[in-house]
């Protein structure tokens, strides 16, 4: 059903094009057969499944600020697959998995009013003017006004329930910027959830962004709870830009992992604690060539019962040449010193760029873990790409890996991605 709602969100918009006064066109294809091993009971099982994510867009058709866009994704199995895989939930009655599935990610219609006064939007959206990342069904309302204030309002029903269905749940909220360019951006912003009539979460927080010199700029947020009466998720970061492409970046951050389930976290597969993350990251460049890495970070959960804090530092020297300085050699090396995982890695890469359109690159590391796994306490990994820029719209990439580590003896995985890029005008009466 929800492929079948993409694909007619997708028609729709090619018709509505084809019968335009005026039009652009941007479509985005990317197609991406992907190989794999999965290991299961002392069983090896090849996978192939083909991803599919189409995003397309017409601007501008039948009245000047009027435009549709839909973006969605889908997924099919190529090769035959287990009946029960342990990480997914089946239903004891059905007798094998489904070969794909798919999802609408978005689908809304837009209008910009006179010289982007103002934006309104319906259908199918992500929430983006808070810390909640989520698909929602409703509209959604900007405001500009020149002095450099920015209203933002949006509401309607999650597209996910958290229990049970969809009735009685409900999310708005809004946010209020001002920014006086090129120095600074302030905003408020709020956002409420409700399940099956009763608040799930209730969200306040302000954000800062700061450039007031050339060399230095500053971002950071904090968001709070306002039913617990908390500080919900809490960032701040300096860079400064002392010479050239050098780079010195320095970063706080207080996470609740469970508020990143819907962006990345790779804490929150483990706990939904909240823990405290530092780092402070250098770059400097001598000579235009010669490019020089540091970087240490330290994570420390609240809960002091889940372990002491485990520190991460690395460094690394690169040789960037080439026109425009896209060509790259380098080496790193990394120590992760953590209560139980810790490790030293040494690694290599390589990209390379060749004629305009052809380009390929390597990557080789080699793990040491301090303790082991599996009786085994070493794993080694290697990537190689390469690309090809067929045409201005169209570009093929084929990525191969190979992995050895304690969990099993070997691995190897392919992935084949096929882009195909438009933003034009396809056909307009006008010509």
């Amino acid at each position: 059903m929800l492929r079948k709602t993409l694909l007619s969100c997708c028609i729709l918009v090619l018709l509505l094009g084809s019968t335009a006064y005026s039009a652009d066109i941007y479509v985005r294809s990317i197609t991406m057969p992907y190989y794999f091993q999965t290991y299961y009971a002392d069983e090896n099982t090849d996978r192939l499944p083909v991803y599919q994510f189409l995003s397309t867009s017409l601007a501008d058709f039948g009245a000047q600020g009027l435009s549709i866009h839909a973006s969605g994704w889908g997924r099919i199995e190529s090769m035959d697959r287990p009946n029960f895989e342990p990480w997914e939930q089946v239903d004891q009655n059905d007798e094998e998995l489904p070969i794909g599935d798919g999802d609408l990610t978005y689908g809304f219609l837009q209008y910009e009013g006179p010289e982007n006064l103002f934006t309104i939007r319906a259908g199918r959206m992500m929430l983006g003017p808070s810390l909640i990342v989520e698909p929602f069904d409703g509209g959604s309302f900007v405001g500009r006004f020149p002095i450099g204030l920015n209203l933002t309002w949006f509401g309607g029903a999650p597209v996910v329930s958290s229990i049970g269905d969809r009735e009685g749940d409900w999310i708005f909220g809004g946010r209020l910027d001002y920014a006086l360019d090129p120095f600074f951006e302030f905003a408020a912003t709020y956002t409420k959830k409700i399940e099956e009539r009763t608040i799930d979460n209730e969200i306040a927080g302000l954000q800062l962004n700061s450039t007031p010199l050339p060399w230095f700029a500053f971002s950071g947020h904090i968001y709070f709870d306002t039913r617990m009466a908390e500080v919900y998720d809490g960032e701040s970061m300096a860079v400064f830009r002392p010479l050239g492409g050098s780079k010195i970046i320095a970063l706080y951050e207080r996470v609740t992992p469970s508020t990143l389930l819907g962006k990345a976290s790779p804490l929150s597969v483990f706990t939904m604690d909240a823990y405290h993350h530092g780092q402070l990251a250098t770059t400097f460049v001598f000579m235009t060539h010669l490019e020089a890495r540091a970087e240490y970070g330290i994570v420390a959960f609240e809960d002091k019962a889940l372990g002491d804090p485990s520190h991460r530092a690395s460094g690394g020297l690169a040789v960037i040449y080439g026109k425009q300085l896209a060509n790259s050699l380098g080496i790193q090396y990394v120590y992760l010193n953590d209560p139980q995982r810790g490790y030293n890695q040494a690694r290599m890469y390589y990209r390379q760029g060749f004629a305009k359109r052809l380009f390929c690159t390597a990557d080789v590391a080699g793990t040491l873990l301090d303790e082991e796994i599996y009786e085994q306490d070493v794993s080694l990994s290697a990537t190689g790409t390469f690309g090809i820029d067929i045409t201005d719209y169209f570009q093929i990439v084929g990525s191969t890996t190979y992995v050895q580590n304690p969990f099993y003896e070997d691995e190897v995985r392919g992935l084949l991605k096929l882009s195909f890029n438009v933003d034009k005008t396809f056909w307009s009466s006008d010509q």
